[in-house]
């Protein structure tokens, strides 16, 4: 008669380790995806923010060269000059007056910055200010420098940032790919002339990006995604 409880304890014990082997397994892949989950919403939420500051901080930046223009500074004498920009670029800080300088505080009053290293692919880049971008439908629309848009860009963004901003910017739908150009002209740097753009928006791969004064887009010609921002349209 003790054999046979010890037998049945015996059977007993082995179900409540089982027992206990499943829940442990159910909990532990509870566990494992709920920190999946809720590594996957820290990811997204900092690309929303890294995708939010890139375009508020060029809505400033075109603030403020609206303003500058109002107050009667000419295209011709508008400069982009910064101590951290290359000279040869944008020419030096003083070659200008001070007014006529948007990252000077008797210009623009904008203080430069980077853009954010959380949206990139690189370490680092700068914004750049273009001479030869225009958009469709964004004020005049020809292949003549005088239908040029002042366009501030950066390149190297990732592409899940890229298509936060140009969800952002209503360009594409959820679960959609950003647009993309056969060549983006990240080239000519604006230091006071306008140049012979290359058209973003005129073809059926950057069509959603037509009208839209901000977007992202893949440039076919290098593989790399480039923000721009027309801060000054023609």
């Amino acid at each position: 008669m003790n054999a046979m409880n010890r037998s049945g304890e015996s059977g007993n014990i082995l179900f409540y380790i089982f027992i206990a082997v499943v829940l442990f397994g159910g909990l532990s892949f509870a566990v494992s995806q709920s920190g999946r989950g809720s590594l996957e919403s820290l990811t997204s939420e900092k690309n929303r923010l890294a995708a939010a500051e890139i375009v508020d901080y060029s809505d400033a930046v075109a603030k403020a060269v609206g303003m500058m223009r109002l107050r009667g500074i000419t295209l011709a004498d508008l400069r982009f000059s910064h101590p951290d920009l290359a000279a040869g670029d944008y020419d030096a800080p003083g070659t200008k007056p001070p007014e006529a300088e948007v990252f000077n505080t008797e210009g623009g009053g904008i203080v430069y910055r980077r853009a954010p290293t959380e949206a990139l692919i690189t370490t680092a880049e700068d914004y750049t200010f273009l001479s030869a971008i225009a958009v469709q439908d964004i004020g005049t629309t020809c292949a003549a420098a005088t239908c040029a848009d002042l366009v501030m860009a950066v390149r190297n963004l990732n592409v899940t940032v890229c298509e936060v901003i140009d969800r952002m910017g209503a360009a594409i739908a959820k679960g959609d790919p950003a647009p993309s150009a056969a060549t983006f002209n990240f080239a000519g740097r604006f230091k006071g002339a306008m140049a012979a753009p290359t058209i973003i928006g005129n073809a059926v791969a950057s069509a959603p990006l037509a009208g839209k004064p901000y977007g992202c887009l893949k440039n076919d010609a290098d593989g790399l995604y480039y923000f721009y921002r027309v801060l000054w349209s023609q």
